[in-house]
């Protein structure tokens, strides 16, 4: 009696295997280019420039072979006040709690159980998905919200594993997670999307400061403190033979190259206080000094 092969068995099962394989490769870096500049179109540079320039580039890039994300992108007025305001420590904590580790498309938004908490690359950061119905639309549609922040733009971007909505504020770290100078969500704010400065904008809690005391009394010149001078004279001098190096035709590297937007000495290409005479070539009708 003839034996049976197993090797044909083995193949199916093997290729049985591999299509019923549950495995979803890393996004792309296209697909994260595409993300960022649909966010600089659609009014949300900054969180498109701050995702560009950072390490959530490398976290989209490589958090494993199953992730997906999906980034509520704040406002640009928001993020510029974070900016002016927290170190980029701070900042950049800020960008990682705008991902959320889950696919969301503008479907699952409307869809998903109000309360839902989503995880983010900040780990110590859950978003609350949540619905409101919105008054001001005909319908009274309901409106997606993210920690009560109203997604305004929903659907920016959107592929296989990654999904990108606009919100209509920022944000704001909790009490409880405020840490390395990231400002929290102070319940005196006038506008909870923003960064609160620290102070109650609310009127008549404030009254203004007195005035102070002048004192008005003659000052003595003899007793007064003598003025500093600084230590380095100002225009600083510099020999004609050195700016005569930089403005000639064989200088390699030109006005433009050194002095453009500097301020500094030797800005103009046509005349120096420190050299005393023009620069450019004689106009007509003059003639050098002997």
């Amino acid at each position: 009696m003839a034996k049976s092969n197993p090797l044909p068995l083995f193949l199916l099962l093997l290729l049985v295997f591999l299509c019923s394989s549950d495995t979803v490769e890393p996004i792309s870096e296209n697909d994260v280019d595409s993300a960022i500049a649909a966010l600089r179109s659609s009014g949300y540079a900054l969180f498109g420039n701050g995702i560009a320039v950072s390490d959530l580039v490398f976290d989209l890039l490589h958090h494993g072979p199953n992730a997906s994300f999906t980034l509520f992108a704040p406002t640009d007025a928001a993020l510029f006040a974070l900016d002016m305001a927290y170190p980029a420590a701070a900042y950049l904590r800020v960008l990682r709690q705008h991902v959320a580790v889950r696919h969301l498309t503008h479907h699952s938004l409307r869809s998903i159980p109000s309360g839902t908490p989503v995880p983010t690359l900040l780990l110590s950061r859950d978003l609350i998905i949540s619905h409101r119905r919105d008054p001001v639309g005909g319908e009274g549609l309901d409106v997606a919200t993210v920690d009560g922040v109203d997604v305004v733009l929903p659907g920016i971007f959107h592929c296989k594993d990654l999904a990108v909505h606009g919100l209509n504020g920022i944000l704001a770290p909790r009490k409880s997670e405020a840490s390395d100078g990231i400002p929290y969500e102070q319940p005196g704010s006038l506008d909870k999307h923003l960064p609160p400065d620290g102070f109650d904008h609310t009127p008549g809690s404030w009254t203004p400061a007195a005035s102070p005391a002048m004192d008005l009394s003659p000052i003595v010149p003899d007793a007064a403190a003598p003025v500093p001078m600084p230590a380095y004279p100002y225009p600083i001098t510099l020999p004609p033979s050195f700016l005569d190096e930089i403005y000639s035709p064989t200088s390699k590297s030109g006005w433009k190259g050194r002095h453009r937007g500097t301020g500094k000495v030797g800005a103009s290409p046509t005349s120096s206080p420190a050299a005393g005479r023009p620069l450019g070539p004689p106009q007509q009708g003059m003639v050098d000094a002997p």
